[in-house]
């Protein structure tokens, strides 16, 4: 496909449909089943900053991230496939891309909680994995606290169970090194202010 759909229905498709470019980008919305769940795919250049900035979208519209999975190919070309819950997301076209790409602020949600979280310094990245009740905009949160550490996502991945919540994140600093040791620890005090139990 040659160029942009812009305005399709994010639910109620029926038949997987590319919905946006953004320069050599691609993203592809398959249908929402009767649950309300898509499957979201994003491939190729996408600008810095973008995991923050859907997330947040997508929270601020109440949409849930079931599972999914996020891998930095090189400097900023990524492969990323995820499963929304849409939720009670209205039937407007929804533009991921430009979703990624613009600034709308931070949503006005309640702050979301974890039961616990676990960084492992290694010889490349620093690991982080998050245990959390499920909640809309929990990825956003954590995203936003590894970004002000200083840290930069190269992998990440999700997954959700019976309302439990799991995230792994794959860090590096910002040009792209095994972070150091003050990030880490910027990093711990502010994901230990998320801590709490149900």
């Amino acid at each position: 496909m040659n160029h942009p759909l812009v305005g399709l229905e994010a639910r109620g498709v029926s038949a997987p449909v590319e919905l946006s470019k953004l320069g050599a980008s691609r993203c592809r919305l398959e249908p929402a089943d009767a649950e309300g769940r898509a499957r979201l795919q994003l491939e190729g250049r996408l600008p810095r900053g973008w995991s923050v900035r859907l997330t947040r979208a997508l929270a601020r519209r109440g949409v849930s991230l079931i599972s999914g999975q996020a891998k930095r190919r090189d400097e900023e070309a990524w492969v990323v496939g995820l499963e929304l819950a849409l939720g009670h997301a209205d039937g407007q076209g929804l533009d991921f891309l430009e979703l990624a790409r613009r600034e709308e602020g931070t949503p006005h949600l309640g702050e979301p909680r974890i039961l616990d979280f676990q960084l492992v310094a290694e010889r490349e990245a620093l690991h982080l994995e998050v245990h959390a009740w499920d909640a809309v905009g929990l990825l956003a949160s954590v995203l936003e606290r590894v970004w002000a550490a200083g840290l930069r996502p190269d992998e990440l991945y999700l997954e959700t169970e019976s309302e439990c919540a799991f995230h792994s994140l794959v860090l590096k600093d910002e040009q792209r090194r095994a972070p150091g040791s003050l990030h880490e620890r910027l990093l711990a005090r502010s994901l230990a202010r998320m801590v709490r139990e149900r």
